[in-house]
């Protein structure tokens, strides 16, 4: 049975390895997910930023026009 004590440690250190890995690549998927979320948010904000950007200007012409 000597042998499977030895088995057995392997065996744990494997499954831990295999268990970090898996966390290790896990964790960095999330953190890209959450990179390209604020990436989105942030585009989201610019193109509402030049859309009043382009009213504001429209509107002022048009009061330009009528002065």
């Amino acid at each position: 049975m000597s042998w499977f004590n030895g088995f057995g440690v392997t065996l744990i250190v494997v499954v831990l390895v295999v268990a970090l890995v898996l966390w290790a690549v896990v964790t960095y998927n999330n953190l890209v997910s959450l990179r390209l979320r604020v990436s989105n948010g942030w585009s989201q904000i610019d193109v509402l930023l030049k859309q009043r950007t382009d009213l504001n200007r429209g509107a002022i012409r048009k009061h330009e026009k009528t002065q």
